[in-house]
């Protein structure tokens, strides 16, 4: 249990892998994704996979988010607290981090990384795009939620909002939010973005874009040292070579192998698939601003007719479980108190007809590409139109295409889709109702989570957010899904301590 623990934490925090044999002490780990620029900062939604996962043990963030929980713990900050005016955020440093280059974590250093992505005029902003720092920021200069960071001393660093930000710890756990050497940025900006250099345990030691990277443990760690002292990481080209390396045990692992791969791992006796805590929840969703399901009363009756438990069996995870709740277990505002609508056909198909929904032509909208935590969209929503037809309501099914949902179509509409969250912050599962379900209750709740800085006061509003969806059926929680790691001969991997802490 102390190797796979060890294991299931490098994994979520490399990435890739490299052909055998290895030396004593390596850990070789596939990633089904290019390994190209490997600065988290520039990541994009389509290639962020490898620089982020590299990025959890190059370098550190502020403050870290324990895994499949929302509990925020210490990184570069040891300490952090946010004034009455819940705009002023102080961070005290962790005494004698040091970047791998040898120049010291301090003040000014996180100053330099903030300013290089929030100020266009920086000298280390090159121009570029920093695609998740306007995600969760909102833009640069002027219109970043973020006014100003300032240096208060040696190791103490101040954060001033222009307005209430609930989720900024958890948005700053993010691998896009790591600190890396501005001297090293300024030094050689091109080699920076390739191989950033940070204070985590390891330094990227080689990088063959395209191929595969290592990853050595750096000799300025000054904390318990890795068990595992170099990490080989290699990019894998697709789903079926992940199968095939595992096969021949040309790595000890794949991250995140893809939805084909796990699926036939339980049928293996020389692998197995390994899950994270899930972060996640795979919904069915409803068009709510138009006809039928602008009715509290339709949408209770789709509640009741979708089999959960059938549906759950075709995520090819025995270990899941019809939802309970929006929120996973282990998130802020979990509460298993919150009950779902029941299985129940005949109600459904009653409520149907007295609502007049029965006539009405509804389509469900699937994704076109299966996904590790979606991994058979097509069959989810052939279980889900056969439950409703069941109920007596006749659904087409259709791909979605990538401008989404089309308008102006007659008749009803559904979606099945997944929320999901990087760094346990709530208001992420949210979103996708908050874009979707214009119901002024909901939006005045969920925004009040996003302006409320207190942890315990927003552990309550969320639990009132879930609270509300099922009570009104804003969608139809299905399963909460998790990453997957395939594994081969676990039992080899030379790994004696455990890493990270596990909830």
């Amino acid at each position: 249990m102390r190797a796979r623990v060890v294991l299931v934490s490098l994994l979520a925090a490399s990435g890739c892998a490299v052909p055998p044999p290895n030396p004593p002490g390596t850990l070789s780990i596939g990633i089904v994704d290019h390994i190209g620029a490997l600065d988290p900062a520039l990541a994009t939604a389509e290639n962020r996979a490898a620089a982020f996962d590299v990025a959890r043990e190059v370098l550190e963030t502020l403050v870290v988010v324990r895994p499949g929980t929302s509990r925020i713990e210490p990184g570069l900050a040891q300490r952090w607290q946010v004034a009455s005016d819940k705009l002023t955020w102080t961070f005290d440093l962790r005494p004698g981090a040091t970047f791998s280059d040898a120049t010291p974590v301090d003040a000014l250093s996180v100053k330099e990384n903030f300013d290089r992505w929030r100020l266009s005029n920086d000298s280390r902003h090159f121009g570029h795009d920093y695609p998740t720092y306007v995600e969760r920021f909102g833009g640069y200069d002027a219109a970043s939620t973020i006014d100003d960071v300032e240096v208060q001393g040696p190791a103490r660093i101040t954060i001033h909002t222009r307005i209430p930000l609930g989720p900024l710890l958890h948005d700053l756990a993010l691998p896009a939010f790591s600190i890396g050497s501005p001297a090293k940025m300024s030094n050689d900006r091109q080699v920076y973005e390739d191989a950033p250099v940070g204070s985590g345990r390891y330094a990227i030691a080689d990088l063959h874009s395209g191929d595969h990277v290592t990853l050595a443990t750096s000799s300025m760690w000054n904390a318990a040292r890795p068990a595992v002292s170099q990490v080989l990481l290699r990019e894998i080209p697709d789903p079926a070579t992940a199968l095939l390396v595992l096969e021949k045990d040309d790595v000890d692992a794949v991250a995140d192998p893809g939805p084909s791969v796990v699926a036939v791992i339980p049928s293996r006796h020389d692998m197995r698939a390994l899950r994270w805590p899930s972060t996640a929840t795979a919904y069915l969703g409803f068009v709510s601003d138009r006809a039928p399901f602008d009715v509290p009363a339709a949408r209770l009756a789709v509640a009741e007719a979708v089999n959960r438990a059938a549906v759950a069996a075709d995520f090819d995870d025995p270990s899941l479980a019809p939802a309970t709740s929006w929120i996973p277990p282990g998130l802020l505002g979990f509460d298993p108190s919150t009950k779902q609508p029941q299985y129940d056909p005949a109600a459904a198909k009653a409520l149907f007809a007295k609502a007049g929904v029965a006539a009405t032509p509804v389509t469900l909208y699937y994704p076109r590409t299966p996904t590790q935590l979606l991994p058979n969209p097509a069959t989810v929503a052939q279980e889900i139109a056969s439950n409703l037809a069941d109920a007596g309501l006749t659904v087409g099914l259709a791909p979605l295409d990538e401008t989404g949902i089309p308008g102006g179509e007659p008749g009803g509409a559904l979606v099945l889709g997944v929320a999901a969250t990087d760094c346990g912050e709530p208001d992420d599962l949210m979103a996708p109702l908050v874009a979707a379900w214009h119901d002024p209750g909901f939006a005045a709740i969920a925004s009040n989570g996003r302006a409320t800085v207190a942890e315990k006061t927003r552990e309550n509003i969320y639990r009132n957010l879930d609270a509300f969806i099922a009570a009104n059926s804003g969608a139809v929680p299905l399963v909460h899904p998790a990453r997957a790691v395939g594994v081969s001969e676990i039992e080899t991997v030379p790994l004696d301590s455990v890493l990270l802490p596990q909830p």
